[in-house]
């Protein structure tokens, strides 16, 4: 497999990529439901009313914004890490229930419920330290 080492300066970009194309999936729909996003962080005991508004913008705007950031790779290093904290804070604090379930003991898919944004929060994280990769759009200023 050697002849891949000469695609690994890909790698940092086919991994910003797919993380912001994944953010982007997830802040869009919130996005066009702002209310009802709003509405579903009020029922969290982590974030009562008021607060609630807040936290749900603030959800929004990493998943929208860092999520272009990312496809783009403009600012990358800045939103894969509030990206991969905040992904990181959604599996402890709302899931940190099914983290036994990953080990699939009782042979349910319910271990993505932890896996998946764990795996996202970590891969936003790699961005961070990985840089935007080889292939990102360069604005003047802004890397």
């Amino acid at each position: 497999m050697r002849f891949l080492n000469q695609y690994e300066s890909f790698a940092a970009t086919i991994l910003r990529v797919a993380a912001g194309a994944i953010l982007l999936a997830h802040g869009v729909p919130k996005l066009l439901n702002i209310a009802g996003f709003a509405d579903f962080m009020a029922t969290l005991p982590w974030s009562p009313r008021p607060l609630h508004w807040i936290v749900a913008i603030s959800v929004i705007s990493i998943e929208v914004l860092g999520g272009l950031a990312l496809v783009t790779g403009i600012r990358a290093r800045t939103a894969g890490f509030l990206a991969g904290i905040m992904y990181l804070l959604i599996a402890l604090l709302m899931h940190s229930g099914q983290f036994f379930l990953m080990f699939n003991l009782n042979s349910t898919d319910q271990q993505s419920y932890f896996e998946f944004p764990f795996l996202l929060g970590v891969a936003c994280l790699a961005v961070s330290f990985l840089g935007p990769g080889r292939v990102r759009i360069r604005v003047r200023d802004w890397d």
